[in-house]
């Protein structure tokens, strides 16, 4: 038997506190982000720039694991941070 969660729409998104301001991907630009190399949605992030007007090289990029990435954006040391509706979300 299997359970299956299925889901219509892509859970991938960039996250960023209420109080930033950052509400569209051009605000994203000049801004530092916690980034892990190899995730998902930061792989499919130059296709959301060149629809978007982002500018990727103007963006810091701060790597790290997942759990640390997740933990510098909750202390405040990145504006923007990855994650997926159905797992951040919740648990930050």
């Amino acid at each position: 038997k299997i359970i299956v969660g299925m889901l219509q729409k892509n859970p991938m998104v960039i996250m960023t506190k209420k109080t930033s301001g950052l509400t569209t991907p051009k605000d994203l630009n000049g801004k530092t982000g916690g980034f892990t190399p190899g995730s998902s949605p930061e792989q499919i992030l130059p296709a959301l720039a060149g629809k978007t007007g982002m500018d990727l090289n103007s963006i810091k990029k701060v790597s790290a694991d997942i759990p640390t990435r997740d933990n510098i954006f909750l202390a405040g040391q990145t504006d923007f941070s990855f994650g997926y509706t159905v797992t951040q979300v919740p648990l930050l």
